[in-house]
């Protein structure tokens, strides 16, 4: 028996460790957001697929393995599973895998342990009040997948969103683009 203070961050850092780090083999996009993780997801595959990368995928609809496709049991699946299935990916040679990352997952832990290489975050919208306390409580959790990538890994946000700001506060590091509506790219700050 090991007593640990965080079963969940426990289970996440056991699952990387015995699946060999998978996440340090190819490079993992994680997309989080209210609305339009599915679409962003597809499209960043396809932008992978576009320059030759095999690119797994992990979301709402489906877990593509390489070739292989599996239904979705939930966004983003448990620590073990997940890690299980980045395990796969590499062996089916994914350089790269895009994941939806889900408010409950990140609250959770569940992607506690994976070395993202980049970042997106869609929005904010009213939704999984059932789960979080309130609104602070989900952007907080949404928040987090910032506070987990690397120094350097590039963070595609949202301009037009309200928590905008916040979510670039946490890359502590300059902004060179931010996508918003009105102009297709803003020079950031």
């Amino acid at each position: 028996w090991i007593v640990v203070k965080d079963g969940r961050l426990a289970l996440a850092w056991l699952a990387a460790e015995f699946f060999g780090h998978p996440s340090r083999e190819m490079r993992v996009v994680g997309i989080t957001g209210t609305n339009g993780k599915t679409t962003t997801g597809y499209l960043v595959a396809s932008i992978f697929e576009a320059v030759g990368t095999t690119c797994g995928l992990m979301g709402t609809v489906t877990y593509r393995i390489g070739t292989r496709e599996v239904a979705a049991t939930r966004t983003t699946p448990e620590a073990p599973e997940l890690q299980g299935m980045m395990r796969e990916m590499v062996v089916a040679r994914c350089g790269a895998c895009v994941m939806e990352v889900s408010s409950h997952a990140l609250a959770l832990r569940r992607a506690d342990g994976i070395q993202f290489a980049a970042g997106v975050f869609t929005n904010l919208t009213r939704d999984h009040l059932d789960f979080h306390a309130d609104m602070e409580d989900y952007f907080a959790a949404k928040r987090r997948l910032f506070k987990m990538l690397p120094a350097d890994a590039p963070a595609a946000i949202n301009a037009d969103d309200p928590r905008a700001a916040a979510v670039i506060e946490v890359t502590g590091r300059p902004v060179t683009y931010a996508i918003n509506r009105a102009a297709d790219v803003t020079p950031g700050p």
